[in-house]
Formats: C-alpha cells, structure tokens, sequence
C-alpha cells in the first residue's frame, strides 16, 4: 500500500536530484510527476521485474512526451525522474549481505538489483526507439515532400 509520506518522499527526492544537476526550474514539477508516475507503476505492480520494466517504460514514454510539449531534451526529464526506480537499496543489501560472507544470498539479491536495472534500461531504450519513428509533420499539404519526383527543381 502506498503512503503519502512514500510518494512525497518521490517527488522530492526527484526534485532535490535535478537541483543538484543544475536542472531549470521550470522543468522541476514535471520531473517530479513522471518519477511520480513511474514509482506509482512500480509499487502497483507489486515491485518485481516486470513491475521494473513497465515502470520505466511509463517513465521513459511520459518523458519523450513532455520533452516534445515543452521542447527540451529528453534526457533532461529522464535523469532525475528515473531515479526513484533505482534498486540502490537491493544493491546495498547485497553488498552487506557480502559482508556478511553470505555469498548465496548476495549473489541472489544483486541478480535481482541488477535485473531490475537492465529491465528498467530496456524500458528506456524502447520507449526512446519508438518515439524516435514518431516525427511531428509540420509543413504544409501543398509543399512536395524532399526527393519527390514531381517535385518543381532548382534548375527550371
């Protein structure tokens, strides 16, 4: 179930990650509500691999939305609101667990915290390739499209 101290604790985590990045200010409640979508996503799904994926791929396509609205870069809305899917703390369990010379424990735990990064990567990486076939046509119906042979030339 999530708690509103959870997803405040999403926003700003969000929020202060792309202070530190020197983010505009202007883009900071967007950033905040795509890691807020992605995270909502992640925790409905129940927190598994496929929760991972999907959540980033949410957070992937929301981000190649408002970067085309607002025309900024995607990149700008994707760093700091991927980070609340960040298995950090997966990672740090299975360091510790490795402290502990658990092996079998850490090994399982990291393979998850690093399966839960590629999934979200993947998602990335998808989100990212679909939107790039999707292209905004802009000119007008009469103007000839580049390389069209009826198109009038240069040189009459």
């Amino acid at each position: 179930m999530l708690t509103v101290h959870e997803l405040l604790g999403c926003m700003l985590a969000t929020v202060f990650f792309a202070m530190l990045l020197g983010q505009p200010k202007e883009t900071l409640v967007y950033s905040a509500l795509i890691a807020l979508a992605g995270y909502v996503t992640y925790a409905l799904l129940g927190r598994g691999m496929l929760a991972f994926f999907l959540s980033g791929l949410v957070v992937g396509i929301l981000c190649e939305i408002i970067a085309r609205i607002k025309k900024k870069t995607t990149t700008l809305f994707l760093v700091s609101g991927i980070i609340p899917l960040v298995p950090g703390l997966g990672l740090y369990r299975a360091a510790i667990l490795l402290a502990e010379k658990d092996y079998n424990g850490s090994l399982r735990t990291a393979i998850d915290a690093f399966g839960g990064i590629g999934a979200v990567a993947l998602a990335i990486t998808l989100s990212t390739a679909l939107f790039s076939f999707v292209r905004v046509n802009r000119r007008s119906p009469n103007t000839p499209l580049k390389g069209d042979l009826h198109a009038p030339s240069d040189n009459q």
